[in-house]
């Protein structure tokens, strides 16, 4: 499978919360970048949407980001099941934050093409 990925992007365990319609779901994130972000599924339906919203946050005073996505990617990764959220609309100041996340956690991607 092709890295189809064009921005730096840093690892990242926490709760998000995932809007669908009217419902919300709590999923974990793997991965962020400014583009978008990996959600692994923790109990929800199947669903037949491809637009969505996350809300999460990246700070310890716990500012909620938010953010409208599609679903560019969904399928099985290390064993559970997870979407690839490409945003479609994020507020600049919350993508500022996301570009001060990479830069303090690492860019991901950089690590992976040195293994």
């Amino acid at each position: 499978m092709s890295d189809k990925r064009r921005q730096p992007r840093a690892a990242l365990n926490i709760f998000v919360n995932k809007v669908v319609g009217e419902q919300v779901f709590m999923c974990r994130a793997t991965d962020v970048s400014t583009d978008g972000i990996y959600l692994s599924s923790l109990i929800e339906p199947e669903l037949d949407q491809s637009r969505v919203g996350v809300e999460f946050s990246l700070t310890p005073d716990g500012e909620v980001l938010w953010a409208s996505g599609e679903i560019v990617r969904d399928g099985l990764r290390g064993g559970a099941r997870g979407s690839g959220i490409r945003f479609t609309a994020i507020p600049e100041a919350y993508r500022g934050m996301i570009e001060s996340y990479i830069r303090d956690e690492g860019d991901l991607s950089a690590l992976e093409a040195r293994a």
